[in-house]
């Protein structure tokens, strides 16, 4: 048995980052008879912490750490092998597989720089505790799986090699399974739904209003542009505080905000020509692999940036245009270069081959 230490995606969480890449993984072992341990420090147990019999290869328990700690136990003793989504559900079985369970082969799917993305958000407790979680698992942890080459690197650097047990790194970056080719029929109704024309410049954001996704910046850059053949087009799974936003920005008029499921984007991808991803310089944005951006390139659509150098993008030499030369003489142009890019890209991460 495979466990993995990870809530199961729904059709409800399936929009969040985090949840794709679970998905992404769990494509990967869908052959394994594996289980999910949704842990919850806090939360009451669904089902009574029994199990849900998702199909003969996948069943997932919703379990409370403490009121079903033996149990877990039990879970975790029967496991062959255990995949770990994230340092914040390390945290979770740390006692078990650093103390109690040592004898297990255990993989930990890294995300992101956790301790430096909470410092970055003021968190700093919160950052000091997952340092020392982190630490924990490089010094147990035999399988590491990143997300770029850049988040390896950094990781290198902060625990080399002769800190670590024995363990062999991963790099595969988070992309969705895109299907690039819209269906005529919905992409009729969309251009209408838009009053799209093909002379119009077409400019995007999908994506959140977290603190560093530079909403204000955004705006405020919007504000600016003077040029009647633009077109702005925010999709959000935050529809209502999205709403808000660009309201209070007085740009109402101006930007279109829908929210649309994850199914339904291409068609609006494909329409578009440029789109945001406006990340500050920091360690966290370097080492990360922002769903939204791969997503940009597979459509051809030019990122607009604060930091060009996102994950490993750079080093490929992406086309992107940052945000103090975003000018008003855009013209509606799909990159085909960008297309190229991640295509070899995922044919790149395709060839990899994960633990277990």
């Amino acid at each position: 048995m495979l466990t993995f230490i990870a809530e199961y995606p729904t059709d409800e969480t399936i929009r969040d980052g985090m949840m794709i890449r679970i998905k992404e993984i769990d494509t990967k072992y869908a052959h394994f008879n594996r289980c999910y341990l949704d842990i919850s420090l806090i939360r009451k147990r669904k089902n009574a912490g029994k199990a849900t019999v998702v199909s003969n290869q996948l069943t997932i328990y919703h379990l409370n750490f403490f009121l079903d700690f033996f149990k877990l136990y039990r879970l975790i003793s029967n496991s062959e092998k255990i995949y770990v989504q994230t340092i914040f559900n390390y945290v979770k079985v740390l006692v078990f597989i650093n103390i109690l369970i040592r004898n297990k082969t255990v993989a930990l799917d890294l995300h992101g720089a956790i301790p430096e993305e909470l410092a970055y958000q003021g968190r700093k407790l919160q950052s000091k505790f997952y340092s020392l979680v982190e630490k924990y698992a490089f010094q147990r942890v035999n399988h590491f799986i990143h997300v770029t080459h850049a988040m390896k690197a950094h990781f290198l650097t902060k625990y080399p090699s002769q800190k670590r047990t024995k363990f062999k790194d991963y790099v595969l970056g988070i992309f969705t399974t895109l299907d690039v080719k819209p269906e005529e029929v919905l992409m009729e109704k969309v251009k209408k739904e838009l009053a799209w024309e093909s002379s119009q410049v077409w400019i995007i954001y999908s994506g959140g209003t977290q603190q560093w996704q530079n909403m204000s910046l955004m705006l405020e850059t919007i504000k600016k542009i003077n040029e009647p053949n633009y077109r702005f087009l925010f999709l959000s799974g935050q529809y209502n505080t999205m709403c808000n936003l660009v309201k209070e920005a007085g740009l109402q008029q101006v930007v279109k905000v829908f929210s649309v499921s994850p199914d339904a984007l291409k068609e609006y991808y494909s329409l578009a020509h440029y789109g945001f991803v406006l990340r500050d310089t920091t360690v966290v944005n370097k080492v990360s692999n922002p769903t939204k951006l791969s997503e940009y390139l597979a459509f051809g659509i030019t990122p607009i940036v604060l930091e060009p150098r996102i994950g490993d993008y750079f080093e490929m030499d992406y086309e992107f245009i940052q945000i103090a030369n975003f000018t008003q003489s855009l013209k509606p142009h799909k990159s085909l270069k960008n297309q190229n890019i991640f295509k070899n890209y995922v044919d790149g991460m395709n060839a990899v081959i994960l633990p277990f």
